[in-house]
Order: structure tokens, then C-alpha cells, then sequence
């Protein structure tokens, strides 16, 4: 029953969680406008819901398998060390996505996209 439990509460704090701190990131930087901003925050509420909703849907027996595409931590690491990876790998894409992509001086606006694509992969390969 753990097991649920652990894996509802790293879904929380790696998508829910730092989809607003990235989002709050942008509002107070003042590169998202207040508008824009509510716009986003609803967009992930909803995506919470749908997948809520899916999750409803199908039976837990026909996705136990597949891990429904979930990375999974390895079995000698803790929670702990779960999340301080994740926390140091939303401060790498944030960092690029500000240092490319976001910044009205910066020089890289031409290659955001390959710079954003690499950090996610790097992300995804750890």
C-alpha cells in the first residue's frame, strides 16, 4: 500500500509542483503576463484532471505492466535521493530554458530549441 502512496507523492511534487514553480518563475520575472500566467496554471489543473480521469477509466490490472510510461527509481536509492535529482534537474531546464530562450539579451535565440532539446534528454536519460 506504500508503494501507491510513494509513487502519488513524487508525481505531486515533480509535475505538479514544479510545473507552478517554473510557471511562478516566469510571473515574477515578468516574462509571462498575469493573464497569460492564469492561462497556464488552469491549463495544468486541467491536465491533472484528464489524467485523473484516466486513471478512473482503466482498470489497474490492464496498466500494472506497463508502468503507464512511469520512470521508476532504482531500487538503492531512497524517496529522498528522488527528489533532490528531480529538484537538480528542473533547476538545469529552467536554467537553460531562462538563459536561451527567455532572455531578451541573449545571443542563443537561434539554437533555444536545440539547447532546451539536449537538457531534456539529459533529463530523461538520469
Amino acid at each position: 500500500m506504500l508503494d501507491p502512496l510513494r509513487r502519488g507523492v513524487a508525481e505531486f511534487i515533480g509535475t505538479l509542483t514544479l510545473i507552478f514553480v517554473g510557471a511562478l518563475a516566469f510571473l515574477v520575472t515578468r516574462r509571462l503576463a498575469g493573464a497569460r500566467g492564469r492561462l497556464l496554471v488552469r491549463a495544468v489543473l486541467r491536465r491533472r484532471d484528464r489524467s485523473t480521469a484516466l486513471k478512473w477509466i482503466f482498470p489497474t490490472a490492464s496498466v500494472d505492466g506497463k508502468k503507464l510510461g512511469v520512470p521508476q527509481l532504482n531500487t538503492t536509492n531512497g524517496s529522498g535521493a528522488g527528489v533532490v535529482t528531480e529538484l537538480i534537474l528542473t533547476f538545469f531546464i529552467v536554467w537553460v530554458v531562462f538563459a536561451t530562450a527567455a532572455d531578451p539579451r541573449g545571443t542563443f535565440k537561434s539554437i533555444a530549441g536545440l539547447a532546451i532539446g539536449f537538457t531534456i534528454s539529459l533529463d530523461i536519460l538520469m
